[in-house]
């Protein structure tokens, strides 16, 4: 094990900390492999009583290198050595009384990630606070800053997560500290309160991008205003120039959240102008088209688009409309458009998510607005990898994005034939909601009568389309969520009906089909399942006491299940 880098990282990506660093005391050979796993990321949900010990590393390890130096300065440590070097000559040499390095000293250069700055922060300030109490300090004239200082160079490849808040903003000691480690920073985010009398000043945001170096790969704005003004508290604070700021990094994320009032963002996006990735969550209409401006002249370099997941208002929404203005104003071409619960989309975003077609390899919807005709956007995108139709939240009925079998079919009527869609040769991840089945006619005594094939020429026909898709990994038809409501008018999933149509997604892996009326009840289906698809490791919405279910669990438990009841 000890040999092989691969496997140990495998190893230990499935232990918990704790059990690593147990682990790591076991014998030296023990400590070289698993030191730099126990090291590398402090992460954010770290006990207490961790940060507080890794603190007082810091502490301890300041303490001791500047008792070193002074003792390497001092005449009478000279007069000593001088003493020393004549007397070896009739006598041993004394013995060395230098303590062992600290384990910060001798570890932290392993560090690479810490998750949660803000408590660092905090730890470090309480652990020196708690040490300028005590007698041996008195003295002692050390300072927040040096503390926080030494930590940045005992940890010099150390990338950090950092939320600043208006405790940073409110207090000056708060604010220098967080300025020693912004240059550190991958990952900012700016979260004030919605108190307008509290909201972070302008002049202030732009000494914190210009803080910030080129490690900085993620910004998010959580606030809902800036103020121009400067008032007492912003005095007490390191100069803070008001003009254009200088920014050294080039963030590739920025998430805006909550903005709702100003004159004017430019400074802003002239400032992440090298940002790839947008994410967008409650911007009012002022706001929403000076970023589509900013989107289309000041952010050449934008590629990935999310409209959020998260709502903090009732009944907030971006329409169709503001979909389609953000998503045309692209000029590089959009390699993933994600729209979350927040968004509706309709006709419109899908015409202007077609004019990216040649470029577009994710997209993802959740909620529409009418029927868009999503399926248009799997016919004309080559490139197309990842594509997601499903609401996977389980409410809010007339909007649940559905796919009509006959758009998904597509079917060339002279030529008897599907048409051929482009993106058949890339599509890893598909999930849809397939309705529009035609209904079976039923007898009165309840049969179906013989001659109706209709049906299930047309489940065959959907068959052969997904079929198609021979570089498919994920297949999912039905919603993975806690919902009562089942989709009935559904493809049924058996061999009867063009399961085996489905014989060429040997790369297939995962299959969910949660909360669908399906048929896949027998062991025959399952069987044949696991014959075709070789890859198979996950099957969601079985029937729980389907003999389909028990098979599996007997002969395959090594298959994921999740049955529904």
């Amino acid at each position: 094990m000890f040999d092989i880098p691969e496997l140990d990282s495998m190893v230990c990506s499935k232990l918990e900390l704790g059990t690593m660093a147990k682990c790591a005391q076991v014998n030296k050979t023990w400590n070289r492999v698993l030191a730099p796993f126990v090291w590398r990321t402090i992460p954010k949900d770290t006990k207490y009583s961790a940060w507080r010990e890794l603190c007082r590393f810091a502490l301890e390890d300041l303490l001791q290198e500047r008792q070193h130096t002074q003792q390497e300065q001092s005449p009478r440590t000279r007069r000593s050595t001088r003493t020393t070097k004549g007397a070896s000559e009739t006598s041993e040499a004394p013995k060395n009384t230098e303590p062992p390095p600290s384990p910060l000293a001798k570890n932290g250069h392993l560090v690479h990630q810490v998750q949660c700055a803000a408590k660092l922060l905090a730890g470090l300030e309480r652990v020196l606070a708690m040490h300028m109490l005590s007698e041996s300090a008195e003295h002692s004239k050390l300072t927040a800053q040096d503390l926080v200082r030494h930590f940045l160079r005992r940890c010099p490849n150390a990338l950090m997560v950092f939320e600043m808040t208006n405790e940073h903003f409110d207090a000056p000691q708060k604010y220098r500290l967080a300025l020693e480690i912004l240059p550190r920073v991958d990952t900012l985010v700016i979260t004030a309160s919605y108190d307008s009398r509290k909201a972070v000043p302008v002049a202030r945001l732009k000494q914190i991008l210009t803080t910030t170096s080129d490690h900085l790969e993620s910004l998010m704005i959580n606030t809902p205003s800036f103020r121009s003004c400067i008032g007492a508290t912003d005095r007490a604070m390191p100069s803070a120039k008001s003009s254009e700021p200088m920014m050294t990094s080039r963030p590739k994320k920025l998430k805006l959240r909550a903005l709702v009032k100003s004159d004017s963002y430019a400074w802003l996006w002239r400032a992440c102008g090298q940002v790839q990735e947008l994410e967008v969550e409650i911007l009012p209409n002022k706001v929403y088209a000076e970023l589509v401006n900013a989107v289309q002249h000041s952010m050449p370099s934008l590629d990935t688009v999310t409209f959020s997941n998260c709502v903090r208002r009732d009944n907030y929404e971006v329409n169709d409309h503001q979909i389609a203005s953000l998503v045309a104003a692209g000029t590089k071409g959009w390699k993933a458009v994600h729209c979350g619960t927040a968004a509706r989309v309709g006709v419109q975003a899908v015409d202007a998510v077609l004019q990216h077609a040649l470029t577009l390899e994710e997209f993802s919807v959740a909620k529409v607005q009418g029927s868009p005709r999503l399926a248009r956007i799997l016919q004309s995108s080559p490139k197309l990898r990842v594509f997601k139709a499903m609401d996977t939240t389980g409410i809010g009925s007339g909007s649940v994005p559905k796919v009509p079998a006959a758009d998904l079919i597509d079917w060339n009527q002279e030529a008897k034939a599907l048409r051929r869609w482009r993106c058949r040769a890339r599509l890893e991840t598909l999930a849809v909601r397939i309705t529009d089945f035609p209904l079976r006619v039923r007898q009165p005594q309840g049969g179906v009568q013989a001659g109706d094939q209709h049906f299930v020429e047309v489940q065959q026909r959907v068959f052969q389309r997904l079929g198609q898709f021979k570089n498919l990994k994920v297949l999912q038809l039905g919603h993975s969520v806690d919902t009562n409501l089942e989709q009935l008018s559904c493809a049924r999933l058996t061999l009867e009906h063009g399961l085996d149509k489905l014989r060429g997604l040997k790369k297939l892996e995962e299959l969910h089909i949660d909360n669908m009326d399906h048929r896949v009840t027998q062991k025959e289906e399952v069987q044949w399942m696991v014959k075709h698809w070789p890859t198979l490791r996950k099957v969601i919405g079985l029937h729980r006491k389907s003999n389909a279910c028990k098979w599996f669990k007997k002969h395959h438990p090594e298959i994921q299940q999740r049955p529904s009841n």
